[in-house]
């Protein structure tokens, strides 16, 4: 699950991108309790919420306008990216990118996302407390910052933030070009 850490001055860059991206693109709408994300690749561009409620193919996801003000976060996707290419080729195609918040007492409750098409979600973890646990299958795991994970999200998964700052992680999607993102019946409930 684990693919490989990434030192505390590149922490350090990411996190500088998120605070510059949500001081102007933090999503108000909240999903589960606590929970916002930055947009930075959404469908057709579009950032907020309404580029994860519809169905729609990887090749149709486009960059946000906040995505000029990541430009190291892109840039360390594209890494991560060309490492995982190498190994699994088909999974090329970029979905969604965002920044992640969970506020502190925050939680999003066990879901399962669904795509058409394989798909691995990776995150990169810039700031999170040892309190913060995500529930992935049976596994309550805490990862420190710094660590790059893969996930397949359509397992049951949930998190919870019982600490005392936020947490933060840079997310995107590889899968296939043809992979589809399908819409959700509805958000998870906290």
């Amino acid at each position: 699950m684990t693919i490989h850490k990434i030192d505390d001055s590149r922490v350090s860059q990411i996190l500088t991108d998120y605070h510059r991206t949500a001081a102007v693109g933090l999503e108000k709408k909240e999903r589960g309790r606590g929970w916002y994300g930055v947009p930075l690749r959404s469908l057709d561009g579009r950032g907020g919420s309404e580029g994860l409620r519809y169905e729609g193919r990887y090749s149709d996801f486009r960059w946000t306008q906040l995505a000029p003000l990541a430009l190291d976060s892109i840039d360390l996707m594209n890494e991560i990216r060309v490492g995982v290419v190498s190994e699994r080729p088909n999974l090329e195609a970029v979905g969604l990118m965002r920044f992640l918040l969970l506020k502190p007492g925050g939680r999003v409750g066990r879901h399962a996302d669904s795509f058409r098409g394989e798909t691995l979600r990776i995150h990169v973890v810039l700031q999170s407390g040892p309190r913060c646990k995500m529930e992935y299958g049976k596994t309550n795991l805490y990862l420190p910052p710094g660590t790059v994970f893969y996930m397949d999200v359509s397992r049951p998964h949930s998190v919870e933030n019982l600490g005392t700052e936020d947490r933060v992680h840079l997310v995107f999607d590889l899968g296939e070009p043809t992979t589809t993102y399908l819409q959700p019946p509805h958000a998870p409930k906290a």
